[in-house]
């Protein structure tokens, strides 16, 4: 998060949108959101768990196809989050493992996440995501997060869900 690289990426952007005009291409910018740049600049180094899970599913999957039996993307995948940012928040880093969170969304909503109270009901192959989620977040470290599910453990638990082993099978899952 620095000032001066956002600016300096600002400027290349300029230049490289400006050569480009000399060049036939049926695909032209016109105009660059510099906003947009200050952003990407100053937040592309962040990882976020959310973010790094949804990319994690989406490669994947990908490579699964390349093994032959489906067709893997050919496209642009764009995917952002800018608009989510808020404006005007204390970004300074804590020195902590949620530095990611409070330089893109600050320190009163760590804050805020920490303080809350959870209640998750299952801890199937969702609620185990959720559960990690959660705590890669830091939600409910100052709090009580509680998840509740009626089922017992079986092996096909086993391969869609990190909470359990073997020798749990036939446990309750919570």
């Amino acid at each position: 998060m620095n000032n001066e690289d956002a600016k300096e990426l600002v400027e290349i952007v300029r230049l490289q949108v400006s050569a480009s005009k000399d060049i036939e291409s049926d695909f032209k910018v016109g105009k660059v959101d510099e906003g947009v740049i200050v952003k990407i600049s100053m937040y592309a180094d962040t990882q976020i768990s959310p973010c790094c899970s949804f990319w994690g599913g989406i490669i994947a999957q990908e490579v699964i196809k390349i093994t032959g039996k489906y067709t893997p993307l050919r496209q642009w995948l764009h995917h952002d989050f800018l608009d989510i940012i808020p404006d005007d928040v204390d970004r300074s880093p804590n020195n902590s493992r949620y530095d990611d969170y409070v330089v893109l969304f600050g320190k009163q909503f760590v804050e805020e996440g920490a303080r809350k109270s959870i209640f998750l009901v299952g801890a199937g192959a969702l609620g185990c995501e959720f559960i990690k989620m959660s705590a890669m977040m830091g939600l409910s470290t100052q709090s009580t997060f509680t998840c509740t599910d009626d089922d017992k453990i079986t092996p096909s638990n086993l391969s869609r869900q990190f909470l359990y082993k073997k020798n749990n099978i036939g446990e309750n899952k919570s």
